[in-house]
């Protein structure tokens, strides 16, 4: 058998999200899949989103803005979420949006929050 099927085999397949699939997050997004995750992102980008969708990758249709809702994200029951992009829009917004994504993942009891940024 081969090594990486193994692998897959030891870990169950986890609902990941990742916020913010464009250059960097949609590369992380598609070696998750490739290693066997139920894999849902955030994209803006329609080419993104076709290419995604060829990978097995579900599209998630959500932006953040002050006020967003996160239920959404939240019904996916993703364990771990991954950030790839900051809001481009000040200090003041994105201490906001920092702050409700640390709330929006404890309501959902998400295991494991991950920043790159």
């Amino acid at each position: 058998m081969h090594p990486k099927n193994v692998s897959a085999m030891k870990n169950p397949k986890e609902k990941v999200l990742v916020l913010g699939a464009g250059g960097v997050g949609a590369w992380v997004a598609k070696a998750l899949a490739e290693r066997g995750h139920d894999v849902f992102a955030t994209t803006t980008n329609a080419q993104t989103v076709r290419a995604l969708a060829c990978l097995g990758i579900h599209h998630v249709d959500w932006r953040w803005e002050p006020g967003a809702s996160w239920v959404r994200l939240q019904e996916i029951e993703a364990s771990r979420w991954i950030v790839t992009v900051p809001p481009r829009m000040g200090p003041k917004k994105s201490m906001a949006f920092h702050l409700a994504l640390q709330k929006a993942t404890a309501e959902c009891g998400v295991r494991r929050l991950v920043l790159h940024t």
